[in-house]
């Protein structure tokens, strides 16, 4: 079995785009999911907001909704999702 991991700047799970995937992939493959935002209360999320001096991502929370926050927050968080 193909096991790929997968890291997202939002939440996971990814229900809008893990279907496609193992799709593609195949019955013998597995994708675990990790995002740099799981486990973050929405106040520490709303803390990341882009400033002036920082890039704009849009992500998706696993609720489906939208939140704006800046690159130079999430960064570090991409990095350390294991």
């Amino acid at each position: 079995m193909k096991r790929i991991g997968t890291v997202t700047i939002g939440q996971s799970p990814r229900v809008d785009i893990v279907p496609e995937l193992l799709e593609m992939l195949g019955s013998d493959a597995e994708i675990v999911e990790k995002g740099a935002l799981d486990g973050l209360s929405a106040e520490q999320v709303a803390a990341m907001a882009p400033t002036e001096q920082t890039e704009v991502l849009v992500t998706r929370l696993a609720d489906g909704s939208s939140v704006t926050i800046s690159d130079e927050a999430v960064i570090p968080r991409v990095a350390d999702a294991r």
